[in-house]
């Protein structure tokens, strides 16, 4: 085997390992594309319920952002210790909603379809005062 060819190797090899350590460093945070933003709260509920559920880095906090061709569509982000979900609609604009729920709850969402702005018929608002 000539020397380019192992260096070669040496290169590929390097670029999975960075490759992989920046995808371990973004494992809490999603970017999915979708067709249109009209439809995008629920896909955007379940990429986030999915990544709760499956990363295995048992981080704190997860986060999916949703856009299509035209930019930015929903923004949903999840504090496991906190039990806390922030839904945005308007990327730019601010949250429209901060609510406490579980884990086992942000699965239920899932399951019942909920939009965004029907988030407080779900689930209880979140109080930011300390017991």
């Amino acid at each position: 085997m000539s020397f380019y060819t192992k260096l070669a190797y040496c290169i590929f090899a390097l670029f999975l390992i960075l490759w992989g350590a920046f995808k371990l460093y973004r494992g809490n945070s999603v970017d999915i594309k979708i067709n249109d933003c009209a439809d995008s709260e629920l896909k955007t509920l379940e990429t986030l319920d999915k990544t709760v559920q499956r990363n295995f880095l048992d981080r704190n906090y997860y986060e999916v952002h949703s856009f299509s061709s035209f930019g930015p569509c929903r923004i949903a982000d999840y504090d496991k210790e906190k039990k806390l979900l922030r839904v945005c609609v308007d990327p730019g604009s601010g949250w429209i909603g901060y609510f406490k729920v579980s884990e086992a709850e942000l699965h239920g969402l899932v399951l019942s379809k909920a939009k965004f702005e029907n988030l407080n018929q779900f689930c209880e608002p979140y109080s930011f005062e300390t017991p």
